[in-house]
């Protein structure tokens, strides 16, 4: 099945969306009161890391296989999406549903932009307290701060500018320097959003020869995705409304 699948796969620029029983789980603790069968699960795996394929968390039940006389529990059922798909639709989340007539529990993919309103920020006492705090606040303020998008575009637009004028015009050696300079700083700009990019996916390697931040963008959406918390169990009831989600995780933590 792996290699048919494979075959279909090769085509370029199509969203996939596989979904389903796949009879497959992919880790140990996918199977409960069953037998795990490690060879089966490596080929799973790399059939899914081989198609850059993405594994929607499922939220709502652990298990999507349940036994009639209740003792055997598989996740055999999930969403493999496209890297593409994601970019279209960074917010999908996936949920199990209880079973009713089958040994198998419907799951349901859908598209839900979870907001949580702004993030809390935190000022410790002792920060302010501090004898340099006010200096300190005062030189950030009047700081200029700019985003690397703008000035990226400001920058790319300005050197097509350049290119169309070259192509009309013969430029003067004043023209051209500034082309040049301009060239130099989107390169600088590009490398240093780079580094950002490498930073907030959290690489611990470099990469050498075709670094790009398309690979690095892809691989945040991946840790976003994976990372979101799309529903919690509020007295035993599955749950995506946010203040919810944001009560218990605030109860979870407070109990601790």
């Amino acid at each position: 099945m792996w290699h048919d699948l494979n075959e279909l796969l090769t085509f370029d620029n199509v969203m996939w969306v596989i979904f389903g029983d796949f009879n497959e789980v992919r880790f140990a603790n996918e199977r409960k009161n069953t037998i795990f069968i490690e060879r089966r699960a490596e080929l799973f795996n790399d059939f899914i890391k081989k198609n850059n394929l993405l594994d929607i968390p499922l939220g709502g039940r652990i298990y999507t296989r349940i036994s009639n006389n209740g003792v055997q529990f598989s996740k055999l059922d999930r969403f493999l999406v496209s890297e593409n798909f994601i970019h279209q639709w960074p917010n999908i989340n996936a949920m199990v549903f209880d079973k009713k007539h089958t040994d198998h529990c419907p799951i349901i993919l859908r598209d839900g932009n979870t907001d949580f309103g702004p993030k809390p920020i935190k000022v410790f006492d002792e920060w302010i307290n501090h004898k340099d705090a006010r200096d300190i606040i005062l030189k950030a303020w009047d700081k200029r701060v700019s985003s690397w998008k703008p000035d990226l575009e400001q920058l790319t637009k300005a050197i097509i500018d350049w290119e169309l004028k070259a192509e009309s015009n013969d430029l003067t050696e004043e023209q051209m320097l500034k082309w040049v300079a301009d060239k130099e700083q989107l390169i600088l700009k590009e490398k240093n959003q780079l580094e950002m990019l490498k930073q907030k996916a959290r690489f611990k390697w470099a990469l050498e020869g075709d670094e790009n931040s398309k690979f690095f963008h892809s691989f945040i959406q991946r840790r976003q995705q994976k990372n979101n918390i799309h529903g919690v169990y509020v007295n035993g009831l599955w749950s995506t409304n946010p203040s919810d989600i944001k009560s218990e995780a605030h109860n979870f933590f407070k109990k601790l």
